[in-house]
């Protein structure tokens, strides 16, 4: 059986193994040779910014695979996974002794999630709206 690649069939594998390396991320164990100060503030960055790409790569692979769907129903979706995931892999990091789970760590995952939806939203509508002009 030979089934058509299309972009969602396409995106799919990327999110997911995206999602995978988060994971390893927050299990592994991993020194760190900076100062508290900074890697304090460098480690919630690195939090809003992971999830915020898995937020957009989540949207994108949502809004690819559903044709014609609600942009709001795909974004409240994108954020209630990615929001879910970061909650799971924060409790995953309770589990391992050389790990901590933060709420500034959470907090910073929730800002990543809804800043990557956001900019996704911002970025289809702007594609949609020249889709219908050309």
């Amino acid at each position: 059986m030979d089934v058509p690649m299309n972009r969602a069939s396409a995106v799919w594998p990327a999110t997911m193994a995206y999602a995978s390396v988060l994971m390893w991320l927050a299990i592994a164990n991993v020194p760190s040779r900076l100062d508290a100060g900074s890697a304090f503030q460098l480690d919630k960055l690195w939090h809003a910014g992971a999830y915020m790409l898995l937020a957009v790569l989540v949207a994108r692979t949502l809004w690819l695979s559903a044709p014609g769907g609600s942009r709001g129903l795909v974004a409240a979706c994108a954020i209630a996974t990615a929001m879910g995931y970061a909650m799971i892999t924060e409790r995953m990091q309770a589990t391992v002794s050389w790990r901590t789970s933060e709420g500034f760590d959470a907090a910073a995952n929730a800002a990543g999630v809804l800043a990557g939806v956001f900019a996704w939203s911002r970025l289809e509508a702007k594609e949609s709206r020249r889709r219908q002009r050309g």
